[in-house]
């Protein structure tokens, strides 16, 4: 399914803001940018939040309705590649507390 997203320039989210602007703002900020894209622009919103790579191969513990709960982020969005590439990714990569991680250098 072809997306607007994919259709415009890769750092451009929508004619209200860019990528860059929405990853710097502070996470309440991002939260009413959010809202205010998805009564806009709905199916723009549901492309971003799919979480389809977090709910796939790891079930990320951080993906809550659409949303990363670790980088504040729509799920789908990750903060290095998204503005860059305007790929779809994972907005925290799994990324776990360091706790559930355990090496073994033996």
């Amino acid at each position: 399914m072809q997306t607007a997203a994919q259709d415009k320039p890769k750092d451009v989210v929508t004619d209200m803001f860019t990528w860059d602007e929405f990853i710097k703002s502070d996470p309440s900020k991002r939260r009413q940018m959010w809202a205010q894209l998805r009564g806009d622009l709905p199916e723009e919103a549901e492309y971003w939040e799919d979480g389809e790579g977090c709910n796939e191969d790891i079930a990320c513990q951080h993906f809550k309705n659409g949303w990363c709960s670790c980088a504040e982020l729509p799920a789908g969005v990750n903060p290095y590649l998204t503005p860059r590439t305007g790929m779809l990714g994972m907005a925290c990569m799994g990324l776990r507390p360091p706790q559930q991680i355990e090496l073994n250098f033996r």
